[in-house]
């Protein structure tokens, strides 16, 4: 059976998951196409009416299957096919190819999976071959399964869709402009929808926090699926995000030869466990209860990330400059 080494955690949800684990499996540069994953909006929740600080969090990433296509020479296609029998067949057919496939499911039917009906029921899939009798050899990204039998009774049952399929359309234009997302980065940088800059927008965000009802922001969920609330899920993406973003800037700066990157890369590495360090004091006041001192401490990490990233901002300018 050919398996494929899955990935936890390097995109925003189950299925970018899958998606990235794919374009890794298949040799290529993964990190290209998280070029505009550095980003920050925050909607002023008084004016636009929305009731709980996770959800005037914004984080545009632009669009990962134009950036696949762009710089690894891979489209990402959607197929939404209705039908779990038809679906199949072209998962078959992928496979047959040569070629790995993502899918989309409804975890409950999913043996190795113990979830609860009320949770999160879409989980997605990769099937890089078959067995003799028809059933699928699958990789789990969440949790990290390399390898595991499922049956075609199971995918008949389970399947939602869609399937997601790459083709490799051939070389890369070598002549490529690497700055050009660079800039476009600290322009996204130096605006907001809704304040002067995204730094303004971060402040906003720090001054939330100081009133925020933490039960408000987790109504609806169970307290094992907290984690998966707006916050929660939100600033989860900020972080990761900016630790894509590092990496991305490690491999322009090894295509490139221009190691004044490297700089930023690691002053925007350290802002992603920050943002990750905030998020968790903020499950510890989920846990807790509410608690002044601690929405303090949560503010002022903010800020401080506000700061650092002004700063890997100004560090990316410089850089910027030294590669025209």
């Amino acid at each position: 059976m050919h398996s494929i080494l899955p990935l936890n955690g390097v995109g925003r949800e189950c299925l970018e998951d899958n998606i990235v684990t794919v374009l890794a499996s298949m040799n290529k540069n993964y990190h290209l196409i998280y070029c505009d994953a550095w980003t920050f909006d925050f909607i002023n929740g008084d004016k636009q009416k929305i009731e709980t600080v996770g959800k005037c969090i914004v984080s545009d990433w632009g669009s990962i299957e134009d950036n696949s296509l762009k710089y690894l020479g891979i489209s990402i296609k959607y197929k939404h096919i209705i039908d779990a029998l038809e679906a199949y067949e072209v998962i078959c057919n992928q496979i047959a190819q040569g070629k790995s496939v993502v899918f989309v499911v409804d975890v409950h039917y999913i043996e190795w999976h113990q979830i609860k009906y009320h949770q999160n029921d879409r989980h997605a899939l990769i099937a890089s071959d078959i067995y003799k009798n028809g059933d699928l050899f699958c990789m789990d990204c969440q949790p990290i399964i390399q390898g595991v039998n499922l049956h075609l009774e199971s995918f008949l049952s389970a399947y939602r869709g869609p399937i997601v399929i790459f083709d490799d359309v051939g070389k890369v234009d070598h002549t490529i402009d690497y700055l050009q997302p660079l800039f476009r980065t600290i322009n996204k940088l130096y605006t907001s929808n809704y304040y002067e800059s995204s730094f303004e927008a971060m402040k906003a965000f720090a001054r939330s926090i100081k009133k925020i009802n933490i039960y408000n922001e987790c109504q609806g969920c169970d307290e094992e699926d907290v984690w998966n609330s707006p916050i929660f899920h939100n600033m989860d993406i900020l972080a990761i995000g900016r630790k894509q973003y590092s990496q991305y800037l490690l491999d322009i700066a090894s295509i490139t030869g221009k190691v004044e990157l490297r700089d930023a890369s690691k002053q925007i590495d350290d802002i992603s466990d920050q943002w990750t360090k905030a998020r968790s004091l903020l499950m510890k006041l989920r846990i807790m209860g509410e608690s002044n001192s601690l929405q303090e401490k949560v503010s002022s990490i903010i800020y401080k990330i506000e700061k650092m990233e002004e700063q890997a901002t100004t560090s990316l300018i410089k850089s910027s400059c030294k590669l025209i």
